[in-house]
């Protein structure tokens, strides 16, 4: 997630990769050193009261992720970087996940639609759900959230079926 934001010390970027969570904290295009797992510092040039031009080490400091929220620390000052999750974009993958695991193991669904269900239709959905969580946080729309939960969620539902479909074509 890319997410930047005016400061008082110019434009912040901060991005943070879902996968491996790394993050990096740049101002202006610079990046600033990581000097711990919530602490970054950057050298910026800035004009001191006698019209002097110095520089100075800003710290900048980080707390929360994706998942919980992101806020920056500069001096006294706070910056939110990314909100909080909306209940929703928790709720419906879970719904998604819970339901294809489901529907996988029980006999009489399998009859009537062959899904796969049990690790495997997890874990596809799963798959298929970060994807659609990811795009979701990239929004402020909440109508435009929804629409990419819910539509991953239905194109985890169908690669699922779809692989179901192919195990009993092949036990046949």
């Amino acid at each position: 997630m890319k997410v930047t934001i005016d400061t008082k010390i110019g434009l912040l970027t901060y991005d943070e990769s879902f996968f491996s969570g790394k993050k990096v904290i740049s101002i202006e295009g610079k990046e600033a050193r990581k000097i711990s797992k919530t602490k970054y510092v950057i050298t910026k040039t800035i004009q001191n009261e006698t019209g002097d031009y110095v520089d100075k080490e800003i710290e900048i400091y980080l707390s929360g992720s994706v998942m919980s929220g992101v806020k920056i620390y500069i001096d006294d000052d706070s910056y939110q970087v990314l909100p909080k999750p909306i209940w929703f974009e928790i709720v419906i993958p879970i719904l998604f996940a819970v339901i294809t695991i489901i529907w996988g193991n029980v006999s009489s669904l399998v009859k009537i639609l062959p899904l796969v269900g049990g690790a495997v239709g997890g874990l596809v959905t799963g798959l298929v759900n970060v994807i659609g969580f990811s795009l979701s946080r990239l929004n402020d729309k909440k109508p435009l959230k929804l629409l990419y939960l819910i539509g991953f969620g239905i194109l985890a539902f169908l690669a699922c079926l779809l692989i179901g479909f192919i195990i009993v074509q092949a036990s046949k």
